[in-house]
């Protein structure tokens, strides 16, 4: 049941954000600026997230000191993506915080009419987000 759930919701997912991705592709929006890059951004991690929780499906068991979880789609994988699932899944699992985060702090600059605002541009964004 819950490997049928966590697909469902998957292609509810890459359907919706592919949808939000050609938007902001092919419609002209210069009220959105650099925010579209950040709404980008959240779309193609929020697809990639979904794919990989899809095969990944985490299960919770809960330990004496807190939890503890592993992959199904990993339990008896060889190839080097299973070996490094749970590493995996816990950098994405905290992926959409860090994206909130970079949000308010653009949606703060562009309120404030920070000068900042104005001379960040998508690939600043872009190398903030791969250093993160």
């Amino acid at each position: 049941l819950s490997q049928a759930v966590v697909c469902s919701t998957a292609i509810v997912s890459v359907f919706a954000n592919g949808l939000l991705i050609i938007l902001l592709l092919h419609k002209s929006g210069t009220a959105l600026g650099n925010y579209r890059v950040l709404l980008a951004i959240f779309a193609i991690a929020d697809i990639a997230i979904s794919l990989f929780d899809s095969w990944y499906t985490p299960m919770f068991i809960l330990g004496r000191f807190g939890f503890v979880y592993y992959g199904y789609g990993s339990l008896f994988g060889k190839s080097l993506l299973a070996k490094y699932a749970n590493v995996i899944y816990s950098s994405t699992f905290y992926l959409p915080f860090l994206l909130i985060g970079m949000h308010f702090i653009y949606r703060y600059l562009s309120l404030s009419s920070h000068e900042l605002c104005d001379t960040t541009s998508a690939i600043s964004f872009f190398i903030s987000f791969i250093y993160s």
